[in-house]
């Protein structure tokens, strides 16, 4: 596809049905796959962007949005609407929101200062959301808007139970204040998502979408957790590493991440960074990845390897799912 042809006019959308379609640019980019979004941005991005890289880890900012889409495309399907950025919180509004209930914040999401009780559990003055995400989608027909909101949930503060049980009531009050306090008259998609430790090496996983309780979980390969959930898996990992150290004896860290959801896994990043000497030893190596990728049993999941030499980015490898081909990118 040439690069002229992502270009496209946002009025060609449709006529103004709400307006927001008046506060974006001119200029939006065309969906280079099948399930993926159009993207419209407008012409400033919102305060609130600045603050979610501020308050969470490098890869949950990446991770929380990126899912947010994947899981906001069995709702709003990617040939009815285009994807934009949120406009209707500002970073204003987040911070109000993240305050603890009382008088004075009438709307605070977070639990009144003092001794916080669930059960047998015990907690002093927790802090249990830390941030709110918002996505944006305008039907291509009408330019009507819908909206996305992911609470973030602080994970040093409690164990999942507690933070979902306090994200679902956190949830019926945010939609009082988009409501009363913003004027929205549609309904919201809300997703609760307990993020990773601020320091943590995996990404955090969502809890709930729209009241409805799902189960994720990062985990390394290899690891004795991914094992127990995919011994296929675990094995067909296990292949591809000693083959790429049979052919490139130097040093090679390799590690993959595997996102799981209701224990079957959905995604796949590896990461191999290498001390190769030549171009060509990391071009055969990544064509022997790629034959190791093509191995792997699970069509179900999205493959992506990257490649690296003293942390230089060379190639890149893509599975799709429910597809056989690799894509080899060479950078």
């Amino acid at each position: 596809m040439k690069i002229s042809k992502l270009l496209w006019i946002v009025f060609l959308l449709g006529s103004c049905h709400s307006q927001r379609i008046d506060e974006l640019s001119t200029l939006g980019f065309e969906r280079l796959y099948q399930g993926d979004y159009s993207i419209v941005l407008p012409d400033v991005q919102g305060s609130a962007r600045y603050w979610h890289a501020q308050v969470m880890n490098e890869k949950d900012v990446m991770n929380l949005t990126k899912q947010m889409q994947e899981i906001c495309l069995s709702i709003y399907p990617s040939d009815q609407y285009v994807l934009t950025s949120g406009s209707v919180l500002s970073k204003e509004d987040i911070l109000e929101l993240q305050r603890r209930d009382s008088e004075n914040a009438p709307y605070g999401l977070n639990p009144p200062e003092g001794l916080y009780q669930s059960g047998d559990v015990q907690l002093k003055s927790p802090y249990f959301i830390c941030d709110i995400v918002e996505l944006n989608f305008l039907k291509k027909s009408d330019s009507q808007r819908k909206i996305a909101l992911t609470l973030v949930m602080n994970p040093s503060e409690a164990e999942d139970e507690i933070l979902l049980s306090e994200g679902l009531k956190a949830s019926e009050r945010l939609r009082e204040y988009l409501s009363e306090v913003k004027k929205i008259s549609e309904e919201p998609v809300l997703l609760i998502y307990a993020a990773a430790e601020i320091d943590g090496t995996l990404p955090g996983r969502f809890l709930a979408v729209d009241g409805k309780k799902i189960h994720q979980k990062w985990v390394y390969l290899p690891s004795k957790e991914a094992e127990e959930l995919d011994s296929v898996l675990s094995s067909d990992f296990e292949r591809l590493k000693n083959k790429v150290k049979q052919f490139l004896p130097e040093h090679v860290d390799l590690i993959g991440e595997v996102l799981f959801e209701e224990n079957e896994a959905v995604q796949l990043k590896i990461d191999v960074n290498v001390q190769a000497k030549t171009y060509t030893e990391m071009n055969a190596l990544a064509q022997c990845l790629a034959s190791s990728i093509y191995e792997m049993k699970n069509t179900r999941m999205m493959i992506t390897c990257q490649i690296r030499v003293l942390d230089t980015t060379l190639f890149v490898l893509q599975r799709r799912v429910n597809q056989d081909e690799v894509l080899l990118i060479k950078l």
